[in-house]
């Protein structure tokens, strides 16, 4: 594994980070952390934090539209020979929602590689 991918659906990283840190420090990967869209705000903060521990990262922003974030996502893991791919959802769903594919969703079905899917506290 080369790369770890981490993005964000609609949350912030604070419960995916041990697991990235973790799977980055294992196989000696670099984190490359994935934005769609719209401003990138802290994510280079975030890109820096994980560098000052000894961790190799990247930013790689894409302009686009969140509907198709899942299928840039997915290119960005084959062309980086990524092992794993790691969402950080938002809010946890409530029984009343109505299901919509976002991103976490989407991603599940195009990525090349596992995906594991940190839930926002709740």
């Amino acid at each position: 594994m080369r790369s770890v991918i981490l993005t964000l659906d609609g949350a912030v990283a604070d419960r995916a980070l041990p697991i990235v840190r973790e799977m980055a420090r294992r196989h000696s990967a670099t984190v490359v952390l994935v934005h769609v869209g719209g401003a990138e705000s802290g994510l280079d903060a975030l890109v820096a934090a994980l560098r000052e521990e000894g961790i190799a990262a990247e930013l790689e922003t894409h302009p686009g539209s969140q509907a198709h974030a899942a299928e840039i996502v997915a290119e960005v893991a084959r062309r980086r020979d990524v092992g794993l791919i790691v969402v950080s959802t938002g809010r946890p769903p409530k029984a009343e929602d109505t299901p919509s594919p976002g991103l976490t969703r989407r991603l599940l079905r195009a990525a090349p590689c596992p995906v594991v899917a940190v839930p926002a506290a709740a």
